[in-house]
């Protein structure tokens, strides 16, 4: 193993330090992602007192806004020209900045303001946040992964690293961020200073993701006598609906990631309320980190002897198991913890391995239709996260809502404790089988080789 990856070639085996670099991206990206996924919706009911179906119907708003955006971004990438830093490097280093200093204004809600102000400051704060700033973080993030290889192996390898330092990045926020709250004063206050903690350490890590990586693959469509053949928006779009192997892994990565954020957001109120103690939250949350992380350092194994489409059959497989299980655990704590466990490995292979998945199914469609949108196509990952975890928050409220929750309230009643366990139990599970009966005739790993091999003679004939 090399440290220091010493060859531009598109095929090369890149070094250990190239690869990290790469992970620090996806660490930056899930300091805010995960503080949002798991705490925001907690922050905005039990913290700052906002109705929870309100709040639920705002992200569900939001988010079928932000999917429109992630495309839009992807569109602007694939017409954007190369830069000294490349193409999707030149925009994550123009997003990063104005990423990290909106995502303090999320948790910022003023506290004197009348409620009607609350909610409009919360659907302008969240929505330049995420539609906006994350927005064009996270779809040049992942269309970084196409430029710097071509090599599947080692597309698969980036994928276990940008998953490995995103689960590290979780395990830090989920270990620390009530204690951070605690010792800054336990106020709304104390979550805007612990996000700004959040906010400068991962603009640090984007740093690093920029300057520590290459872009070796050059884009074809930035060419003089390309422009007229790069595809618009609508035929882009139409272009990516008619590759299966994308459509299938968009949509799979979609439903587990709602899934999975479910399951995140209830974590607080699932162990306060079902299980007597809110101090339970941050050991189920960092077991499932923890696993997460152990699944995702042996995922080279399964990817390695079965291929990418099995491994994430297989995760997938164990995150139903484990949903599953949770119904016969109930409020047990070793059991709820045994599940816990469960979900981390199960979401940890299917994970690390999917996010490989995208170039593969950029190659295919490239070579079927003879056409690069590699900016939308990749825009697929950030809008399955972004869309998944937002209709998540967004069902999240409106359940709870639905069953009459209370967040100032002492204790709740029998429908709002239903709600909480639909929401947390339920639904998650529904939602990995949905990701992984998708996943069952996925056989792209079978047809890469040629179809690689047939695309590299056709450009270096060019």
């Amino acid at each position: 193993m090399k440290f220091f990856t010493n060859s531009d070639d598109v095929d090369t085996s890149l070094g250990i330090a190239e690869r990290t670099a790469y992970g620090f991206g996806n660490f930056a990206n899930a300091f805010m992602f995960i503080a949002i996924a798991v705490y925001l919706t907690y922050y905005y009911t039990n913290v700052v007192g906002l109705n929870a179906a309100i709040i639920g119907t705002i992200m569900l708003v939001s988010r079928c806004f932000d999917g429109v955006t992630d495309l839009c971004m992807g569109y602007i990438l694939d017409h954007s020209k190369e830069g000294k830093l490349g193409k999707t490097r030149k925009w994550l280093l123009r997003s990063c900045i104005p990423f990290a200093i909106t995502g303090i204004f999320v948790f910022m809600v003023p506290q004197n303001a009348s409620d009607v102000l609350k909610y409009v400051f919360v659907f302008l704060s969240y929505n330049i946040c995420n539609s906006f700033c994350y927005t064009a973080v996270s779809v040049s993030y992942n269309a970084l992964m196409v430029k710097i290889t071509r090599n599947p192996m080692e597309r698969g390898i980036l994928g276990i690293f940008l998953m490995v330092f995103s689960t590290i990045s979780g395990l830090i926020v989920t270990s620390t961020c009530l204690k951070f709250v605690d010792f800054f004063g336990g106020d709304a206050a104390a979550w805007t200073k612990t996000i700004i903690v959040y906010s400068v350490l991962g603009l640090a890590a984007h740093m690093i993701c920029i300057f520590g990586t290459k872009e070796r693959i050059k884009d074809e469509n930035d060419t003089p006598s390309s422009k007229s053949e790069t595809p618009s928006f609508k035929e882009s779009f139409s272009l990516l609906l008619k590759n299966r192997y994308w459509l299938t892994t968009m949509l799979s990565y979609t439903i587990y990631w709602m899934g999975y954020t479910l399951m995140n957001s209830g974590h607080m109120y699932y162990a306060q309320y079902i299980m007597g103690d809110a101090n339970y939250q941050p050991t189920m949350a960092n077991v499932i980190q923890i696993v997460t992380l152990a699944a995702m350092l042996l995922a080279y194994i399964p990817m390695k002897i079965w291929g990418k489409g099995t491994s994430v059959r297989i995760g997938g497989f164990i995150a139903v198991v484990s949903f599953a299980l949770q119904f016969i655990v109930g409020a047990n704590y070793v059991g709820v913890l045994i599940c816990c466990a469960l979900h981390g490995f199960g979401y940890g292979l299917f994970c690390a391995v999917i996010g490989g998945l995208t170039p593969d199914n950029l190659d295919y469609g490239e070579w079927k239709y003879g056409k690069d949108v590699t900016g939308m196509g990749c825009a697929a990952v950030s809008f399955g996260q972004k869309v998944g975890s937002g209709l998540a928050g967004g069902i999240f409220g409106i359940i709870l809502g639905l069953g009459n929750y209370d967040g100032m309230a002492a204790t709740q009643s029998a429908s709002a404790l239903l709600a909480i366990k639909v929401d947390y139990i339920l639904l998650p599970l529904i939602c990995a089988i949905l990701s992984f009966l998708l996943m069952w005739k996925y056989d792209l790993d079978k047809k890469l080789p040629q179809i690689q091999a047939e695309l590299k003679a056709k450009k270096d004939s060019h």
